[in-house]
């Protein structure tokens, strides 16, 4: 396996966001130190094995690393944001107020909006999990536990939540926004027939 020619690299980060742009680069880093899990990786999948991704950083190098990865206003978010904007609707950001800080958040009809990346928040996490090294399977562990924590309190608190993955927004942006603007449609609509039954 070779690592993608500068060019293309360039543009492959530019659309992925700052966490897959991260995970590029020390994929690309191992290529050139001819790490042996990038040489043995394609005769380890043939066999039906994969082996835990080792962890070449220090601890110094790891939390630059981590602080590097912004946890807001990452790619993914952005172009959301801008899709539902472009629909009309309006909402916060970041709203510190509430349990997870939504990443979006329509107070009037109460739905609050978590655009996830797939990695650090564990898409399909058992499938995948055993190609970690403990470390970093039980720091997804611990997002997902916190992540189910949040939305649960939530929706004791009445609030819709909605969950985007990254691969969805990469994807189809557009039909993430049709998603939310459902749900906010929805909730207006139900607020309303409420308020004229009373």
């Amino acid at each position: 396996m070779t690592p993608p020619p500068p060019g293309r690299t360039t543009a492959l980060l530019a659309g992925i966001g700052a966490l897959g742009a991260a995970l590029v680069l020390l994929r690309v880093s191992a290529w050139g130190a001819g790490a042996p899990h990038a040489r043995g990786e394609g005769r380890a999948r043939r066999n039906g094995t994969r082996r835990a991704m080792p962890d070449r950083l220090t601890p110094e190098q790891r939390s630059r690393l981590m602080a590097r990865v912004p946890s807001r206003d990452t790619g993914i978010e952005i172009a959301v944001r801008r899709a539902v904007h472009a629909r009309g609707l309006r909402f916060r950001k970041h709203a510190k107020g509430l349990p997870g800080t939504p990443d979006l958040v329509f107070p009037g009809p109460k739905v609050a909006v978590f655009v996830d990346g797939d990695f650090w928040h564990g898409w399909r996490f058992p499938a995948w999990r055993h190609t970690l090294t403990p470390y970093w399977a039980e720091k997804i562990e611990t997002n997902r536990r916190r992540d189910r924590r949040n939305f649960a309190r939530l929706r004791r608190r009445g609030w819709r939540v909605l969950r985007v993955w990254g691969h969805d927004v990469l994807a189809d942006a557009e039909r993430v926004a049709d998603r939310i603007e459902a749900a906010v449609r929805e909730r207006y609509q139900s607020s309303a027939s409420t308020k004229r039954g009373t």
